[in-house]
């Protein structure tokens, strides 16, 4: 085969994967440049599969048909026939509306129930051109394979990012996702291409010339040999560019007019252009020259380029004219409404209105792209007096170039409708509809410009509403929890002039929330009144409605029995919605909820799920957002070294951002999996600056950031004994207007350290009591566990050994039935000090023989607390009675002691 000159180490690799018949899904990814030989590789890959699979399904994408929905998943289907069976879902895929989740399970039930009869393949070339309609059942139908023996064998061309396509990576962990990088031949290489498929001998020098021209790239090698052939070999093209534009020059007007229709037509079905070309005219000199070729009913270039060069070569209105006779001869509905847009030409009000119908029907497909496209010609060509149609129709435009993920170009259609609409409503709600797209610029000047847009919307109570939620979220991004209740409470009230129920119900919930997220009392009723308006309205988005905000206010309170089933039906309905958004901010919120409730293994499959599905979306801040949940889940369960990678990659995103929110949580983590460590002084770089960032903004719910209460240890443990009393007062403030049981928990677990640390007996049995009579309001069972803990050290350092025996027994049963290992080897090494004098002939304590092995190691009486989970006053004291025992009087002679 022409391309495979030099590729047999990549044959070996495809063939290892086709050769294993029972192993869970995996994939190989065949990756280079244009021209390279990836198709090549992939066709001989698809020859061998026929070898070996029961089935193999294969699609051939083009860049002429990325934007046709379903393509992609119809030739699949196609291709698998007789054996592949789909059910009506996805044989009626292209005619009704799309829905990804839904065709993407249909699908993978259907590859897993062929591969129970032996191995399945799915080969696609070219996958960067597959419809994103596809892709995106495929990312569903490939994440839901399991074990099932499918093997994925797909080609891409180089440019498209470091992810892999279709999710593969994430889809098929470790080693079950490979990639092939093919590299350009060599000068041998290439010299046996040439003379294996164009009879070409070229002397050495000449051969040299091609290879730097190409690169070594075979494709471009093999166009340039033709055109060297062509040229009697007397002249070598100084690029591929140059020698497929003399590949198209040499044609004929008629060959130029066939290309031309053919690089405009989207299918390429040979008998629609020969049909709009009004017989075969051409078409055979283009064959014979070997600019096109017919595979099957399809016409196909020889050289991808090729039908760029024979479409900018054309006239602009010869382009036109093609795409205006294209029309007529294709069946192909969104095709049609492509060449229907693309062959206007000049005002037609009658012409806007037809495509303008076209477009609505393109997008309910699932053809966002095509879509944009026609509604924005649709735009161009209303006539300038009907300004308002004109307007509407660019506007739709601009959501459908976002649907299809072009974000700039729907930009740059909002933008140049800004400059032209007068100031008042319908400008105020471009600039809202701007502001919300522009994630990369300063949340500053997105305030500043919906605070523009509020001025200029004045009458308009429903876009009033829309305007100050969004400055209630951008204030509450920055941190300023006040201003940001200030633009909910005055959407609830535009919410209510504009009588919009659905507005209505959403602001009140979100006001509700935010009044929780202060640490103040919140409107049970108006929540109330929030859901029973929930109840009649049916286009609700799942982090909209008022059930998901409740259950967000009682996590965060600790009401946790009323929150989970609000949660588990909010995710059920968001599932049967396939609104995968929904459910992983759903399965992130139940994640945290079983995490407070110490059902860690249900909390860390629940966080797994979140961030999976926000990485398969490509989200970014969505996938920061789940990662720190994740982080956190990890960090309780002793996984620190994920946790940590998660948590620092959140933390730099977050920042980014100017996510405030985010960057403290994401610093609590990483705070908390210090103090775990053992090194509270590299806790509190993270935990303080993070706590004085809650202090500024007024926040008062503070068991989320998972900040204030392992400040306060790790302040103890550095003998900061001041600060953290400080500290101390700061949580109980926070949770004094609600009574919150968990701040007193805290603050109590806190001051019985500090009276600790200060021999203040009395005071640690007052601190003690209080923490522990919150607990018993308080569903955690790990800040109990905590609490045991310190109260149990307390008692040790007393020398009361029965009391502590019996708080740190209960410690490490409630570390142990969380599966808190690391904490409960801390609690196992304080249990281990209860047993007073070590036997021998020394006379030192447990704990002041612990304490000489490190010191004498070199450690600081810093290091020594964070290593012992002891103060640095007790680090001090403790060392004090070593030297007087072993009559040293310095660290030197300690160490030589020991090590007598």
């Amino acid at each position: 085969m022409d391309g495979l000159v030099g590729r047999e180490r990549e044959v070996e690799a495809i063939d290892r994967l086709l050769d294993d018949r029972s192993g869970p899904a995996s994939a190989i990814v065949i990756q280079g440049p244009a021209g390279i030989g990836k198709t090549r590789l992939w066709q001989l890959g698809c020859q061998h599969a026929a070898e070996r699979a029961t089935a193999v399904l294969v699609a051939r994408p083009t860049e002429v048909e990325a934007d046709l929905p379903l393509v992609g998943l119809l030739d699949l289907i196609d291709s698998g026939r007789p054996r592949l069976a789909p059910d009506d879902e996805l044989t009626a895929a292209a005619d009704g509306p799309f829905d990804a989740m839904r065709l993407g399970r249909s699908l993978s039930a259907h590859l897993a129930a062929l591969a129970a009869m032996g191995p399945v393949v799915v080969a696609i070339d070219d996958v960067q051109w597959l419809d994103p309609a596809t892709d995106r059942v495929l990312r569903v139908a490939l994440r839901h394979l399991a074990d099932a023996p499918v093997r994925i064998l797909v080609s891409l061309r180089d440019g498209g990012g470091p992810d892999a396509p279709l999710g593969l990576d994430r889809a098929f962990a470790g080693d079950r996702c490979t990639s092939v990088a093919l590299g350009g031949l060599t000068v041998d290489d290439l010299d046996s291409l040439l003379r294996s498929a164009l009879e070409l001998r070229l002397p050495r020098p000449r051969l040299v010339e091609l290879h730097h021209a190409c690169a070594g790239n075979p494709l471009f090698a093999l166009e340039i040999g033709r055109a060297l052939v062509r040229g009697g070999g007397d002249r070598t093209p100084a690029s591929l560019a140059d020698a497929l534009a003399e590949t198209i020059g040499r044609l004929s007007p008629e060959a130029r007019r066939a290309a031309l229709f053919a690089s405009a037509s989207l299918h390429r079905r040979g008998d629609e252009v020969e049909l709009a070309l009004g017989g075969p005219i051409g078409l055979a000199e283009a064959r014979d020259r070997g600019v096109v070729s017919l595979d099957s009913d399809r016409l196909r270039f020889g050289h991808p380029l090729l039908a760029s060069v024979a479409y900018e070569r054309a006239l602009p209105s010869e382009r036109r004219a093609a795409h205006r006779r294209l029309f007529e001869a294709t069946k192909e509905p969104e095709e049609r409404a492509l060449h229907l847009a693309r062959g206007a030409d000049g005002a037609d009000e009658a012409l806007a209105i037809e495509m303008e119908a076209w477009a609505s029907r393109a997008a309910a497909r699932g053809a966002s792209a095509i879509a944009a496209e026609v509604a924005e010609t649709a735009g161009r060509v209303t006539p300038a007096g009907d300004g308002p149609d004109r307007r509407r129709r660019l506007f739709a435009a601009a959501e459908l170039h976002e649907a299809a993920g072009d974000p700039i170009r729907a930009r740059g259609v909002v933008e140049a409708l800004i400059e032209e609409v007068p100031a008042g409503p319908e400008r105020a709600a471009l600039l809202h509809w701007h502001a919300n797209r522009l994630e990369d610029s300063p949340i500053a000047e997105l305030i500043a410009q919906c605070e523009g847009a509020l001025r200029e919307a004045e009458g308009d109570r429903a876009l009033c509403a829309e305007i100050n939620t969004t400055l209630s979220d951008y204030h509450r991004i920055v941190g300023d929890l006040r201003r940001s209740l200030e633009h909910a409470r005055a959407a609830v009230l535009d919410a209510e002039a504009s009588g919009d129920p659905r507005r209505l119900a959403s602001t009140i919930a979100s006001a509700c929330e935010l009044e929780a997220h202060l640490g103040l009392p919140w409107d049970r009723a108006a929540m109330a009144r929030a859901r029973e308006l929930e109840r009649d309205i049916a286009a609700l988005a799942p982090w909209d409605r008022p059930t998901y905000q409740l259950a967000l206010i009682l996590v965060a309170t600790d009401e946790l029995e009323a929150a989970a089933p609000l949660l588990h039906a909010e995710l059920e309905r968001a599932r049967l919605q396939g609104s995968e958004p929904g459910v992983f901010y759903l399965q992130a919120r139940i994640a945290e909820l079983e995490l407070r409730a110490g059902r860690w293994s249900a909390a860390l499959r629940a966080a797994r799920e979140a961030h999976a599905l926000a990485q398969q979306g490509g989200l970014d801040l969505e996938e920061t957002v789940t990662g720190t949940q994740l982080a956190i889940v990890l960090a309780h369960l002793g996984e620190h070294g994920e946790a940590r990678t998660l948590a620092e990659r959140a933390q730099q995103t977050a920042t980014e951002r100017g996510h405030l929110g985010l960057t403290i949580r994401s610093a609590g983590v990483l705070g908390f999996i210090h103090l775990a460590e053992s090194d509270p002084e590299d806790a509190l770089g993270w935990l303080t600056p993070a706590r004085m960032e809650l202090q500024r903004i007024g926040q008062g719910e503070l068991s989320q950031p998972g900040v204030v209460a392992n400040e306060i240890e790790a302040l103890v443990l550095v003998g900061r004994i001041d600060e953290a009393e400080q500290v101390c007062s700061f949580v109980e403030h926070a949770g004094s207007p609600t009574g919150r049981a968990w701040n007193r928990a805290i603050a109590g677990r806190g001051r019985a350290l500090v009276a600790a640390a200060r021999g203040d007996e009395a005071g640690v049995a007052r601190a003690l009591a209080a923490s522990f009579e919150a607990h018993e309001e308080l569903p955690n069972p790990f800040e109990l566990a905590r609490t045991l803990l310190a109260a149990g050290s307390i008692e040790r350092r007393a020398r009361r050994w029965a009391a502590a025996r019996d708080r740190l027994t209960a410690a490490l049963d409630g570390f142990d039935r969380l599966g808190a290992a690391r904490w409960a080897e801390r609690t196992a090494v304080e249990m281990a000090r209860l047993a007073g004098r070590k036997p021998g002939s020394s006379a030192l304590t447990e704990t002041e023989r612990q304490v000489a092995e490190l010191v004498a190691e070199g450690l600081s009486n810093r290091e020594v607390a964070g290593r012992l989970f002891l103060s640095v006053r007790t680090v001090e004291s403790n060392l004090s009675r070593v030297y007087d025992k072993l009559g040293v009087r310095s660290r030197t002679e300690l160490a030589r002691r020991l090590s007598a």
